[in-house]
């Protein structure tokens, strides 16, 4: 989406021979339709974002125009924008998010989809088949999460002799109920000051030695524990690959040199990019631009 921001958008002369583009026009008319399409200069980056990231990721995005007084008004909508009842449409305006009527006899709603090869007036996309693979990623890091919330999953259990008497102080109770205390007290200085050397000294606890071996720490850690963290890249690591773009561009160049990361920009814009501006272009051209110039009287 932000590339395909990047990317400007003028009215080209054909060669009527070879059908290829020879250049802008230079034709002020022609330039100043070019210029009104999706919304103006002033607005045609964020739109050109807006469509390509609900195309990529929805796989399919609607354009509605709607004459005014000036200029036409351009809208960039999803499909969760869009209602059709009985024949007619609505759309949610983008700043009130209150459901318009469209005015079929004056409004265009243009829309740009990757088709379905089996149903083509469906729509498609890569992250269609990444559904599974974000579902794993959204659970390992779930599970991360609880890990770090559950007290105790994260701290486990210490097991301490009932039959040891620690004595406690004005504010603290005896028994373990005291040594419970002490060592809260304790974590949270050590919170408090996490730079200081005083935070890294362990705490002292003096106990008769025939309890020494009594003393137990239990956590519920399971073997995934270590490999959750793996389980996450790995998943990232699919991802990466099954969607439209270069895997590079999700998982960072960090093992490349210039030369090679040079080649991955290159291949991201031919590949990936370029396909999308010039089907964006060809959609805007023949549903909006070459009526707009018939309109104008250009032949």
């Amino acid at each position: 989406a932000n590339a395909v921001s990047m990317a400007s958008l003028q009215a080209a002369e054909l060669d009527m021979d070879t059908g290829l583009v020879t250049g802008p026009t230079e034709d002020r008319t022609v330039q100043a339709v070019a210029m009104a399409v999706l919304g103006g200069v002033d607005r045609r980056a964020a739109m050109q974002a807006t469509v390509a990231l609900n195309w990529q990721i929805g796989g399919e995005v609607f354009i509605l125009v709607r004459p005014g007084r000036d200029m036409d008004e351009w809208l960039v909508l999803s499909s969760s924008e869009i209602e059709e009842r009985g024949g007619s449409f609505k759309y949610r305006d983008p700043v009130t998010a209150m459901f318009v009527d469209m005015n079929p006899s004056t409004d265009m709603l243009i829309r740009v989809w990757n088709s379905h090869p089996r149903v083509q007036s469906h729509s498609d996309s890569a992250v269609r088949a990444a559904l599974p693979i974000l579902k794993e990623i959204e659970r390992t890091s779930q599970n991360i999460a609880a890990r770090l919330d559950s007290r105790l999953a994260g701290a486990g259990i210490f097991i301490v002799p009932k039959e040891l008497d620690f004595p406690g102080g004005d504010n603290t109770p005896a028994g373990p109920q005291g040594l419970m205390e002490s060592m809260v007290r304790a974590a949270e200085a050590s919170l408090t000051n996490p730079g200081t050397a005083s935070s890294q000294v362990p705490i002292i606890l003096e106990v008769p030695g025939e309890q020494v071996a009594n003393f137990n720490h239990q956590t519920f850690a399971t073997e995934l524990t270590g490999e959750i963290l793996e389980l996450r890249q790995a998943a990232i690591r699919r991802l990466a690959l099954t969607l439209d773009m270069p895997m590079e561009i999700m998982m960072g160049t960090g093992d490349t040199n210039h030369w090679s990361a040079w080649q991955i920009e290159e291949a991201a814009y031919k590949i990936h990019i370029a396909p999308l501006l010039d089907r964006l272009a060809d959609g805007l051209t023949q549903t909006y631009f070459r009526p707009a110039l018939a309109a104008a009287g250009v032949a």
